[in-house]
């Protein structure tokens, strides 16, 4: 990763966006998206760390993750 005048960074980076109705991850390389993810917000306890479990185990086996970026408005759902 580089900073200045922009960021920039080699690899493939994770996104993750927990809004109040979704949780959307995506893989993101040179500024374009490769993959997309979602899930619901509104799953509680041991259902929200399965389906988010499922997601990352898939993320994992497919790609090589170098940077996450995190971004959410539900304070409660960031952990």
């Amino acid at each position: 990763m580089k900073m200045g005048k922009g960021l920039r960074v080699t690899g493939n980076v994770l996104a993750i966006d927990i809004g109040n109705t979704s949780i959307d991850l995506a893989i993101l390389k040179d500024g374009k998206i490769l993959n997309k993810y979602k899930t619901l917000t509104s799953l509680r306890g041991k259902k929200l760390r399965i389906s988010l479990k499922k997601i990352l185990l898939r993320i994992n086996k497919e790609y090589k993750v170098k940077e996450a970026i995190l971004c959410s408005v539900v304070p409660e759902k960031t952990i």
